[in-house]
């Protein structure tokens, strides 16, 4: 089922345009009804302001995989959820606010990568986060701000191999392969998805506009590990 196909969840986002609301707990109604519908309750928890060990700050929601670990079923880090109001605040601000406290959940955790998804009014962006930046650091113009690499850009074939040095050709179409089918950069920008300063690649994406392709993305969030296309 398609998030837009809900008739509470449009209502939900039509509260938010009417009132042009400053209230982060609007955007906290949309996004408590959507995520359970990628991230179902056979597979996944949904912890809201789950305290991280070693930071006061705390994601709106943390979005748990259900994993077998030598035998046993664990609880491992999947995603994190930050939600803003329409007021206030910008994308660069959320990553910023998440760098500290993600750095510290995955230092305890299997995985070395999550994804990320912010929320700001109507406006959603996602993200991999990888604890591994200064291998990110050794492809060259590779975009990333602290770790966080927007969805759903692409890296080329040269930065893909400068990462994963022990990676051919066919492992990088494979990490193309994985990605949702978005148009190119081009086309993003001509259909009014949006950048931020500090990552200049289309990335933001409107819940109603865009729907069809914030649909794929939050399709990838739910059906892959975050990161292992890129940094194995």
């Amino acid at each position: 089922m398609k998030y837009f196909t809900s008739k509470p969840i449009l209502a939900a986002m039509q509260r938010i345009t009417d009132e042009h609301s400053r209230y982060e707990h609007r955007v906290g109604t949309v996004a408590a009804t959507i995520m359970p519908m990628y991230f179902p309750a056979d597979k996944f928890t949904i912890t809201p302001e789950q305290i991280q060990i070693g930071t006061r700050k705390r994601p709106d929601l943390t979005i748990e995989s259900l994993e077998n670990v030598n035998g046993v079923d664990k609880l491992i880090l999947h995603c994190f959820v930050e939600l803003k109001s329409l007021v206030n605040s910008n994308f660069d601000d959320i990553l910023d606010q998440l760098s500290d406290s993600i750095q510290f959940a995955l230092d305890d955790n299997p995985n070395t990568s999550a994804f990320i998804i912010a929320i700001k009014g109507l406006k959603i962006a996602f993200y991999t986060y990888h604890n591994c930046i200064d291998i990110l650091e050794q492809g060259k113009g590779l975009i990333h701000y602290k770790g966080f690499v927007p969805l759903p850009y692409v890296f080329s074939f040269k930065d893909y191999i400068s990462v994963n040095p022990e990676s051919n050709p066919i492992d990088f179409l494979r990490h193309i392969v994985k990605l949702p089918g978005i148009p190119d950069t081009e086309s993003l920008i001509n259909q009014g998805v949006g950048k931020t300063d500090k990552l200049d690649t289309p990335h933001i994406f409107d819940l109603l506009k865009h729907k069809e392709y914030v649909h794929l993305l939050f399709e990838h969030a739910s059906k892959n590990k975050p990161g292992l296309d890129i940094l194995d």
